[in-house]
């Protein structure tokens, strides 16, 4: 839109605003500029109110498919599907924050087929979407809820003596390894061919994901921290010199899928009497195993490939039962001894 400084000296802008045009003029530069694009926004905004928030969540995920990973498309697409229903056939310039209050509290209280609640991640990760789409159709409108509060859980590992002797000798032996050894996800793991290993290190510079069950292969890992190199222990290697890719000189050490490999995983450790670790949980083993070898923080989240010191610790490092034990024993020892002593 062009300003012009008319005879008068006031300020005057010309625009079209739904086929017509419309003359606005005022004495400050900056308030003529302001009348004008709130005269404009006004019409467009009336014209979004009758988009409906589906369609809003579609047009956001668009905007972002070629900027985000596949995965995190694939996860959004399955938000929009599954949560906020009732939300997404109302039109974006009815819905108020009263109205995203009680759809938030509303799906809270849903039961999954499984009869169990939806998570508070779940509603807090669909909601994130929701509102970003909003803002992205209503610049003005600004979303403000009372969000679940995330609840803490306490995962109980295993020894990793006992993972190792459970998996020792086979199919799941070299993908595990590599996660709670190496700390590779299984998507890394994935995409590791024989040309990633050189004279000895292993370039994590691929990573193979499950999209709408066909796999997909990413150049790139999804953080900068991700791709990293690391040297491979010779039992690792022993294990992959056994592979058919690396005989043959080429292609994938692990063709399995995803899917596949985390209930191979379930299934090994049920044999062995593990119950309540995933494959993925094997990262927290490595993490954990660091807070137990005292590796200094920064070599630590360069070799696992954590971004920030707050991912590492508040998400994968744990302690052993054995761990605690002997620190709580320590502690019971040191308080005993003072009660004594008095």
């Amino acid at each position: 839109m062009k300003i012009n400084q008319l005879p008068s000296g006031n300020y005057n802008i010309k625009t079209r605003i739904n086929g017509k045009i419309h003359s606005f003029t005022s004495p400050s530069k900056t308030e003529v500029e302001r009348m004008a694009y709130t005269a404009k926004y006004a019409v467009d905004r009336e014209k979004k109110s009758g988009i409906l928030l589906e369609t809003a969540i579609t047009n956001y995920i668009n905007s972002k498919r070629n900027l985000l990973s596949p995965a995190t498309i694939q996860g959004y697409e399955r938000y929009q599907k599954e949560r906020f229903q009732n939300l997404q056939t109302l039109p974006v310039g009815t819905i108020t924050n009263a109205i995203l209050q009680d759809a938030v509290n509303a799906e809270c209280g849903i039961e999954t087929r499984k009869k169990k609640k939806i998570s508070s991640k779940s509603v807090i990760n669909a909601y994130g979407l929701i509102s970003a789409a909003l803002r992205k159709e209503r610049p003005d409108f600004h979303p403000d809820v009372t969000l679940p509060k995330k609840v803490k859980t306490y995962k109980q590992l295993p020894e990793p003596a006992e993972v190792i002797a459970a998996i020792k000798g086979k199919d799941i032996e070299l993908p595990a390894l590599l996660a709670m050894w190496m700390s590779l996800t299984v998507s890394e793991i994935r995409g590791i061919k024989v040309s990633s290993i050189r004279d000895g290190v292993l370039y994590i510079e691929e990573s193979i994901v499950q999209i709408n069950g066909l796999p997909v292969s990413k150049a790139a890992a999804k953080a900068y921290d991700r791709n990293r190199k690391n040297r491979i222990p010779p039992y690792i290697m022993k294990l992959i010199e056994k592979t058919d890719a690396w005989k043959n000189g080429e292609g994938y050490i692990e063709t399995r899928s995803g899917q596949a490999i985390h209930d191979r995983f379930r299934r090994v450790m049920k044999e062995a009497g593990i119950e309540g670790i995933t494959f993925h949980d094997l990262r927290h083993e490595f993490a954990s195993v660091g807070v137990r070898l005292q590796i200094p923080e920064k070599l630590l989240m360069e070799k696992g490939g954590w971004s920030t010191p707050h991912i590492m610790k508040s998400v994968y490092q744990h302690t052993f039962t054995s761990d605690m034990d002997e620190s709580t024993n320590k502690i019971d020892a040191y308080f005993q001894q003072l009660v004594d002593s008095v």
